[in-house]
């Protein structure tokens, strides 16, 4: 196959890599809570953190240069090489959360992210269908490169609210600029 059509996949997937470290601490935050006094006074726990068998978490970062666009989230709806797209996998049950954010190539860090309920997203989705003869949701957006890939772009204010179970904003502003400063939480 040429040059033209190879997919761009290995290189899209190295660069979204890159904020694997910080998405880790991200979801660290995300996954854990702080124990109330009589917890520690007790029981020696100081935090929570949840347990459960493989929880699937998917991570689409994109560049900064789409944050102007932080009130939607886009989702892979037809990949390149024909293959099964992420939207396809999360309307079949996979994935528990998405990890949605912005990154940056300057910092190697997602400086703006939200952490979506995979099922929150399917059940809306699943209903829309249901009540609109099969249509989907979302806007379609075509790759502007050489590739077919095409995704789908969701507002976050047509979603119920409990669709982003934690996100950047979240966090008090002092460790938001921990993590923008140094990476860590």
């Amino acid at each position: 196959m040429g040059e033209r059509g190879m997919s761009k996949f290995p290189t899209n997937k190295q660069w979204s890599d890159q904020f694997i470290p910080h998405i880790k601490m991200c979801l660290g935050f995300c996954l854990s809570s702080i124990a109330d006094w009589e917890e520690d006074a007790k029981r020696n726990t100081d935090l929570f953190v949840m347990r459960a068998a493989d929880v699937r978490v998917g991570c689409r970062v994109r560049r900064m240069k789409y944050i102007s666009r932080n009130s939607e989230f886009t989702v892979r709806f037809r990949a390149s090489n024909g293959g099964k797209s992420e939207f396809g996998k999360i309307l079949e049950g996979w994935g528990e959360h998405l990890f949605y954010g912005f990154g940056s190539d300057e910092t190697q860090l997602v400086e703006q992210w939200s952490l979506i309920d995979l099922s929150v997203f399917r059940g809306h989705v699943t209903r829309h269908m249901s009540t609109h003869g099969g249509e989907i949701p979302g806007k379609l957006i075509a790759n502007r490169g050489s590739t077919p890939t095409q995704f789908r772009a969701f507002r976050f204010c047509d979603f119920p609210s409990d669709l982003v179970t934690q996100s950047s904003h979240n966090l008090p502003f002092e460790i938001q600029s921990k993590v923008l400063a140094h990476g860590f939480i």
